[in-house]
């Protein structure tokens, strides 16, 4: 828990830093289509989810109602992502830690995604893009380590565990309009790993493909 509160609150800090530089946040002419869509400027397209549209637009009306102005609602849109995000990465870093990865390998893996220009510049723009790629690299890590488990976890550990992998699993299919085609190639794979060591996971990816 101390990994992830470090990481995560560490991340916030420099991500923060990061976010009051490019005030209120990256767009470009797709960022621009997906929040006039959000709006109710522009009318739906194929090409953006509805899941997203939704997302920017209930956090851009919360900032708007909160700050009467268009630059701290995207903001506010742009702090979700952060926060969001983070949270992910910070996961990860708190599993290598609890694995025994030694702690200047976990600081290497934190600072890459901390420091590193790009990372920053992406997580504080809003394309589609970006939350479809945080929930493939959360699905991932989920994954991993569902198949490292034993069976001396909690009763409540592995119910959140496994609520996160079907958020992630979701997110995957939602956040992109082909990710359901990305997680339909990866259903085999997944029930060849988990039908014998862990049949709740294979429910979850299920439960998951059928929501």
């Amino acid at each position: 828990l101390l990994a992830y509160l470090f990481s995560f609150l560490g991340m916030i800090v420099i991500w923060g830093i990061g976010m009051a530089i490019s005030y209120p946040g990256n767009t470009t002419s797709d960022s621009n289509d997906i929040i006039y869509t959000a709006l109710g400027i522009n009318n739906m397209k194929s090409m953006v989810p509805v899941v997203y549209i939704l997302f920017i637009r209930f956090f851009w009306n919360i900032g708007y109602a909160i700050f009467g102005n268009v630059n701290a609602s995207l903001a506010v849109c742009t702090a979700m992502h952060v926060l969001v995000i983070s949270s992910m990465i910070s996961y990860l870093v708190s599993r290598l830690y609890r694995y025994g990865v030694k702690k200047w390998i976990c600081l290497s893996v934190w600072l890459f995604y901390a420091v590193v220009p790009y990372n920053i510049q992406l997580c504080h723009t809003i394309w589609k893009d970006i939350p479809f790629a945080a929930f493939v690299f959360f699905f991932s890590i989920l994954i991993w380590e569902q198949y490292e488990e034993n069976d001396t976890q909690s009763l409540l550990a592995e119910s959140f565990r496994l609520l996160l992998l079907l958020i992630s699993a979701m997110g995957i299919c939602l956040m992109r309009n082909n990710g359901f085609f990305a997680y339909i190639f990866f259903m085999p794979f997944g029930i060849y790993l988990f039908y014998k060591k862990n049949k709740k996971v294979v429910i979850t990816l299920l439960v998951a493909f059928v929501l």
